[in-house]
């Protein structure tokens, strides 16, 4: 027997029938119309929740996203699934999202146990810290220190941050390296000693500064004051690049690593971020690596090149910028396959015969190395060709190319002639004997009166006094001399001059004090007042009239000058 129920026949009827309000009914036919598309729908569903809606679809890979667009999306995709789930269970939304995060990572949370037991039990079976760090480091960045401690009760917060270390400086599980030499105790001989520390000295090294000075204080207790003077690199940089240097020169017997980091610790040096002021083609060079890298950064952030790509050529520019500060100036010799290493072959001028010299070995290798900046700078200016930005913006990061590109290749340059004329001053050096001497010129910083109380009338508008310096240098029963002669003026134009005068003064008390001179050797850098055709003349009136040998040399600029300076800083 069947039921009847009746039919309503007015609107009102059939609206008080239905469990649906008006607006319910108008957001169900909306969504079983056909011609909508599941976003569409998906906004109404959010209209009515207060939320919203999707405007836009995101159609770029997650990765190649800008972080504002990915935090965009998160936020929207974080409101659309706790309006689901309030739908669902309004009083406990948090809750249903963490059940099904945690129901979703069911399976991987157990496998991640079983491994994480199974590399624990490998940590308590190992015999000695190396292994121990091995195994450690396959899971130091993948599990927080705390969650560690659990597993691992008695691990400390320093062999976690040695194992993180291990990763990053080996390779994840990687075996510890061991020394090739034994690490026992030995005597330093004189000869090590002085084979370091002439390398820390010389210009690879250090950078001579024409100010300050710092106080030795010795076992005896006695002090000495020495000149200021800046290292180019770290102590550890130094030490690699020493050890790099004793395996091509051939060197069998240096010091241990861990002497020299001593030694290195032991004389101080003082730190300085820029090189302004002392050597204008080193400042210039790195400031063109970091116009370089502004540019790399502005092409992989603004104009969609990706962080991928944006890292690949920053990683590029500091190797190559850490190699011009540091290698580089080791691997230049008198002898190599590589072009830009053979001084010979780097200096000579194919058009003028003055200024050409061939080579008896062939140059047909490569420096990977050197090589780097140029493939960073050609990739960059493919981009700026190639990608579609503004004609400004594009010339603009153009000329900025360019302009470091000269600079660095500047900078490089001054490097090689920086080796090529020291070299020359090593030569010298060995040559020296009783009857000759080599004298080293250059003009000090100008030093500025200063009174104990002053007006601000006495304070502005200050004339500096001139003062040249002359470091003369002889080897008497194999021992280098030295003596230094400051010539001070009033009232000065460092012009060829004064030069000339000083140079006459110089030669004339080194005569008084070496009746037997017969030769002069003169190094300034390449200053006008020195390299000037009146100088030049005025030197060789000069030999006739001292009646002795004059030699003339030039270092590069900026360069060279080393005993002037410490002599004006003390």
């Amino acid at each position: 027997m069947h039921k009847t129920i009746p039919v309503p026949q007015t609107p009102l009827d059939v609206m008080d029938s239905t469990v649906f309000s008006p607006s319910a009914v108008s957001e169900l036919s909306q969504m079983e119309d056909p011609n909508i598309t599941p976003q569409e729908r998906l906004n109404v569903f959010l209209a009515s929740r207060d939320v919203s809606p999707i405007r836009t679809a995101m159609n770029t890979s997650w990765h190649a996203a800008a972080d504002r667009t990915k935090r965009h999306y998160l936020r929207k995709a974080r409101q659309v699934i706790h309006a689901t789930l309030e739908e669902i269970v309004p009083e406990n939304a948090e809750e249903l999202l963490r059940a099904v995060q945690e129901g979703s990572m069911g399976g991987e949370s157990d496998l991640d146990s079983t491994l994480l037991e199974v590399l624990v039990e490998c940590y308590d079976n190992a015999n000695c810290w190396s292994s121990r760090r091995q195994i450690l480091s396959i899971m130091a960045d993948k599990v927080s220190f705390t969650t560690l401690q659990k597993w691992i009760p008695g691990i400390s917060r320093y062999r976690f941050s040695i194992a993180r270390h291990h990763r990053l400086l080996h390779g994840r599980g990687s075996e510890v390296p061991q020394r090739d030499q034994r690490q026992t105790r030995m005597r330093a001989s004189p000869e090590q000693l002085d084979h370091f520390l002439a390398f820390i000295t010389s210009s690879r090294a250090i950078q001579d500064l024409p100010f300050g000075e710092k106080t030795l204080k010795l076992s005896s207790g006695t002090e000495i004051k020495i000149p200021n003077v800046i290292r180019t690199s770290i102590p550890e940089q130094i030490v690699k690049q020493y050890e790099r240097y004793c395996a091509e020169i051939g060197y069998s017997s240096p010091l241990s690593r861990s002497s020299n980091l001593r030694i290195l610790k032991v004389c101080s040096a003082s730190m300085r971020k820029s090189l302004q002021g002392l050597d204008y083609f080193s400042a210039d060079g790195a400031k063109a690596f970091d116009d370089l890298q502004e540019v790399v950064e502005k092409l992989g952030d603004r104009y969609q090149r990706g962080m991928s790509w944006s890292k690949e050529i920053s990683k590029k520019l500091k190797l190559a910028k850490r190699y011009l500060k540091g290698d580089y100036k080791v691997h230049i010799s008198s002898s190599s396959r590589i072009p830009d290493h053979c001084r010979p072959y780097a200096l000579s001028h194919a058009s003028d015969p003055d200024y050409l010299q061939f080579c008896k070995h062939k140059h047909d290798l490569i420096c990977d190395r050197c090589n780097l900046f140029l493939a960073a700078v050609h990739e960059m200016e493919s981009v700026l060709d190639e990608d579609d930005i503004p004609l400004e913006e594009k010339e603009e990061m153009k000329f900025i190319v360019t302009q470091a590109k000269k600079n660095i290749e500047a900078w490089k340059a001054h490097l090689l002639r920086s080796v090529n004329q020291d070299q020359a001053r090593l030569d010298i050096l060995d040559k020296l004997d009783d009857t000759s001497v080599l004298v080293i010129l250059d003009w000090a910083m100008k030093f500025i009166p200063r009174r104990y109380r002053e007006s601000q009338a006495n304070w502005f508008g200050k004339r500096g006094i001139s003062w040249h310096i002359s470091v003369a240098m002889r080897k008497v029963d194999g021992k280098l001399q030295n003596l230094t002669l400051v010539h001070v003026f009033d009232k000065s134009n460092q012009d060829s001059l004064y030069v000339i005068a000083v140079i006459d003064d110089v030669i004339f008390l080194l005569k008084r004090a070496m009746p037997e001179l017969k030769s002069v050797n003169f190094r300034q850098d390449n200053a006008a007042c020195y390299h000037s055709s009146a100088t030049v003349i005025g030197v060789q009136n000069l030999a006739r009239k001292h009646k002795v040998a004059i030699r003339i040399d030039f270092s590069d600029p900026q360069g060279g000058k080393g005993p002037c300076d410490r002599k004006a800083a003390v």
